[in-house]
């Protein structure tokens, strides 16, 4: 979180906003990347699943309100694209791992919540 409110910072300097960038992918790899190994959860699968069919599904939001007569703002498209396509998601994540998985409950809230 405070790379990235560096990288906020400094987003108009040229090598050193990239070297923010670098540090904050590998620091966020690695906690990822090393919470399976510690943990018996598939939390970071499930926020994964959310986000991307978040994005996807707020791109096709957005791309619809874009062409409406009636212009929006910016921060309104955002947020009219993809607290919509963040709600379904997370609904279809729930459903599916209560389903197919049998996760824990809490397991489920802790990917919808981080997500």
């Amino acid at each position: 979180f405070t790379c990235i409110l560096a990288l906020r910072g400094f987003k108009d300097r040229y090598p050193f906003n990239y070297l923010l960038l670098a540090l904050t992918t590998v620091m966020s790899g690695t906690f990822w990347g090393l919470t399976r190994g510690l943990t018996d959860f598939t939390f970071h699968f499930q926020i994964l699943a959310i986000l991307a069919f978040t994005m996807c599904g707020a791109a096709v939001i957005s791309s619809i309100l874009a062409d409406l007569e009636t212009k929006m703002t910016g921060s309104r498209i955002l947020v009219a694209s993809v607290m919509p396509a963040w709600l379904v998601a997370s609904v279809i994540n729930a459903i599916l791992t209560e389903m197919i998985f049998r996760l824990k409950v809490m397991e489920v809230v802790g990917a919808i919540g981080f997500s």
